[in-house]
């Protein structure tokens, strides 16, 4: 078992985890604001969304078709895609209130009526649902976060309501999750390729995929970095380049441990202290550390006491069993032959320390792990968390661990972003298998 008292460590492990040292475009842009170079400035996080807004204003008028925001945990990139995508609505209200066409001179292309917002797990949409309403209250824009409707019969029911957003006189803002958006358009590109093999090249006929992208103004991808996994990326990428809309990506680190992203973008605004080509060309996470080390100086985010990294060797005991193994999701979880020796290593850490997360792979990992942390330990409080769960329930979760002196330790999955904002933790156990070299 490694043990971390301190927080680079604890990051610089998390980083690792989604980092492969690749090799990085070099039609990459970057976009590194001098404003930002000062320490006192970065920690403002009002001054680091105003010129991330600016950033995204810029790339438009420029005729670039998308960019990767790309800034420390706590910073308000949920903030800045909002209002992001507020300005895209206000812009086309005004387009068609006063009628008014483009100009040749015009730099900045008209808006569209359809904007989607995704993230990969429920909980991520509904909180994007969320600030996304805030900002565009006041506007026309029908806001439609998929979670929400009743209709979850699949594609065909996201079909109907594309039907009603193209008839609908106002923008429509879709919010879904990266699974059902997969499931939406497959279906819509399957009917597309279907009409069309079924119509004349002399007299085409428009599919509902076709006119989706005709009047699609915008994608938002929240945690862009799970596309270097997502299946959902090439249905994602066909229907935008079939459109002329913009790519806008938010995330704390631009890779995935089985892919590089930022070439779907080609421009990146960089909110990070240092300058972007520490991690693009010496590939090093440094300035990721350092931000993080100012968030919490700043108490943006809470520290953890003691960062547990459960290691290979430590199961090393049960010969011609592996730590390790994987999953239908294709994931790889801790096989359960161990657990007996996972609870002789937890043993002096639940006593030590009051309340903390313990992260694992699956939602069925959670499950199973939880139950068996709660025989073991009989006197000590567990709780799960995953995105499978409904949104009062994980409420309820984390009000709790909040709120209660007798809370203990919640299950979950990969929660470093629930984990981090969450007060009074003193410890994260990490039962993840670990890529890279820790040396």
């Amino acid at each position: 078992m490694f043990v971390y008292n301190h927080f680079r460590s604890f990051v610089l492990l998390f980083c690792i985890g989604f980092l492969s040292y690749q090799s990085f475009s070099a039609d990459v842009s970057s976009e590194k604001p001098s404003a930002l170079s000062n320490q006192n400035h970065i920690t403002n996080n009002r001054l680091v969304q105003d010129i991330a807004l600016e950033a995204f204003e810029k790339a438009l008028q420029e005729g670039s078709r998308g960019v990767l925001h790309i800034s420390p945990t706590g910073t308000g990139k949920t903030h800045v895609l909002a209002k992001a995508l507020k300005s895209r609505v206000i812009k086309w209200e005004l387009e068609h209130r006063t009628s008014i066409s483009s100009s040749p001179s015009e730099s900045t292309r008209k808006a569209a009526k359809i904007s989607i917002v995704t993230a990969h797990q429920i909980h991520l949409v509904d909180q994007l649902a969320q600030g996304i309403y805030q900002e565009v209250k006041e506007t026309s824009a029908h806001l439609i976060n998929w979670n929400n409707v009743k209709q979850l019969s699949g594609h065909t029911s996201f079909a109907s309501y594309v039907r009603k957003a193209l008839k609908s006189p106002h923008p429509t803002v879709f919010v879904i999750t990266t699974q059902s958006l997969k499931l939406a358009l497959d279906y819509l590109f399957q009917e597309y390729i279907s009409r069309n093999s079924k119509t004349s090249l002399a007299s085409p006929s428009s599919s509902l995929y076709e006119h989706l992208a005709k009047n699609l103004d915008g994608i938002y991808i929240d945690e862009a970095h799970h596309l270097g996994a997502s299946k959902t990326k090439r249905s994602l990428l066909t229907l935008w380049e079939a459109s002329r809309a913009f790519l806008y990506g938010a995330t704390a680190t631009p890779f995935h441990y089985k892919e590089d992203i930022t070439e779907l973008f080609k421009k990146i605004h960089w909110s990070y202290l240092n300058k972007a080509d520490n991690l693009f060309e010496k590939h090093s996470i440094e300035e990721i550390l350092d931000q993080l080390s100012l968030a919490i100086k700043n108490r943006d985010i809470s520290p953890f006491n003691d960062l547990y990294v459960i290691g290979e060797s430590s199961f090393k005991e049960i010969k011609d069993q592996p730590v390790f193994i994987q999953s239908r999701s294709d994931h790889f979880v801790l096989n359960p032959v161990h657990y007996e020796r996972l609870a002789q290593i937890l043993y002096p850490v639940v006593l030590a320390n009051q309340k903390g997360f313990i992260v694992t792979a699956t939602i069925a990992e959670v499950e199973r792990l939880k139950e068996f942390l709660s025989k073991t330990f009989r006197k000590i409080q567990f709780e799960v968390y995953h995105s499978g769960m409904s949104r009062d329930e994980r409420k309820r979760v984390l009000t709790n661990s909040k709120e209660s002196t007798g809370f203990h330790y919640i299950v979950a999955v990969r929660a470093l972003d629930e984990g981090v904002n969450l007060p009074h933790l003193s410890a994260y156990i990490d039962l993840n298998l670990v890529h890279g070299d820790l040396s």
